[in-house]
């Protein structure tokens, strides 16, 4: 009977002691790391949300998906991500087409073809016509048409392109190796007095 009542007692302690252990260790959050107010709901700045709106891209996802339509990507996405908004795939597409590992970036169209349908085959746009998709999506031979670029600076663009995505405009390219300022505003000469 005693060796209970001991045991009782024990546990009430032991017991006593977590709550007073648990009770200090709120008051010393409230005390020393509060001013002793409930917490404030933190407002985003405006510049917080001006990056976040940088960092979103659309995109047009068309043809055989359940869903057509532009929809609203973060940078840096992928095809599965913009698939995934189009509610995915239909019965009818042909998947062995799409590769689901690709990058998007803002203004892109992606067609998913149905089986036995083949991507159109559109010529390219004269370069007086450029657009920044035309500049993501030019082999090494098309991007040599631009004034400056020879073979090897085509190939750092496809090198750079592939290991960092596409381009979100034209100032980018100054991040590949061998386009100093001086390029680029050529490049750039190029682009704005052909599409003016």
């Amino acid at each position: 009977m005693q060796n209970r009542r001991k045991a009782r007692i024990i546990e009430l302690t032991v017991l006593a002691v977590v709550l007073i252990l648990v009770l200090g260790v709120k008051l010393t959050d409230y005390y020393f790391f509060s001013d002793g107010n409930p917490p404030k709901e933190e407002k985003v700045s405006e510049e917080v949300a001006a990056v976040v709106k940088e960092d979103i891209i659309k995109v047009h996802v068309a043809g055989a998906v359940k869903s057509e339509g532009v929809y609203e990507l973060t940078k840096g996405s992928r095809l599965t991500d913009a698939i995934e908004k189009a509610g995915g795939f239909t019965d009818e597409a042909d998947t062995d087409q799409v590769n689901l590992a690709q990058m998007v970036y803002d203004t892109q169209k992606i067609i998913v073809y149905k089986v036995g349908e083949s991507p159109q085959v559109v010529e390219a746009n004269p370069i007086g016509q450029w657009t920044l998709q035309d500049l993501n999506e030019a082999d090494a031979e098309r991007l040599m048409e631009i004034s400056g670029i020879g073979e090897q600076m085509a190939s750092r663009i496809l090198d750079h392109k592939k290991e960092n995505g596409p381009f979100h405009s034209i100032d980018e390219l100054i991040a590949v190796k061998g386009i100093g300022e001086k390029k680029l505003a050529s490049i750039k000469e190029v682009f704005e007095s052909i599409n003016n």
